[in-house]
C-alpha cells in the first residue's frame, strides 16, 4: 500500500510548468511555498484528504487537487482580470489528457480526472483576480510498495 496524493500533486505541477503560457507568465508552487517578494502572477497547488489509503490493499483511491489562481494585473477592468482566469482554466483543461497519460505512465496508476468546480477566491482584490480550479483524481491501481 501506498499514498498517492504527494506523487499527484508533484505530476500536477509538472503539468502545469509544461504548459508554455503558464510557465512564461505564472509561478508555479506548491501552497504557501512562493518565493519571498514574489508580486507576479502564479498557480498555488493544494490537496485534500486521500480517500481510500486507509485500506490494506489500496487498488482504489481519490483526492482533489486545488489550483489557486492568482493573476496580477495594474489594470482597472474587472472583465480583463476574468479572461485572463478563463484563458487560463481552459488551457489547463484543454489538454488534461497529457497529465492523465503521464501518471498512468509513471505512476502505474489509471487514473479519471474531473473538473468538479471553479470558485472566485473571494481575498483576494486588485491587482490580483483570484479563482480556485478544483481537479479530482479517482484511480484504480498503485497497490505496489515503492
Amino acid at each position: 500500500m501506498r499514498l498517492m496524493w504527494l506523487p499527484i500533486v508533484e505530476s500536477t505541477i509538472a503539468y502545469l510548468e509544461s504548459i508554455p503560457d503558464i510557465a512564461m507568465g505564472y509561478t508555479v508552487r506548491v501552497i504557501g511555498d512562493l518565493p519571498k517578494g514574489d508580486r507576479g502572477s502564479s498557480i498555488e497547488v493544494d490537496w485534500e484528504a486521500e480517500r481510500g489509503a486507509a485500506e490494506v490493499v489500496n487498488t482504489t483511491g481519490g483526492v482533489a487537487i486545488h489550483l489557486l489562481i492568482k493573476y496580477r494585473t495594474d489594470g482597472t477592468k474587472v472583465m480583463e482580470g476574468f479572461r485572463e482566469q478563463y484563458r487560463i482554466q481552459n488551457l489547463i483543461l484543454r489538454d488534461i489528457k497529457r497529465l492523465h497519460d503521464y501518471i498512468l505512465t509513471n505512476l502505474k496508476i489509471a487514473v479519471k480526472i474531473s473538473a468538479t468546480g471553479v470558485e472566485p477566491l473571494g481575498s483576494t482584490v486588485r491587482p490580483y483576480y483570484g479563482n480556485e480550479l478544483i481537479l479530482v483524481f479517482e484511480w484504480k491501481g498503485g497497490n505496489e510498495d515503492e
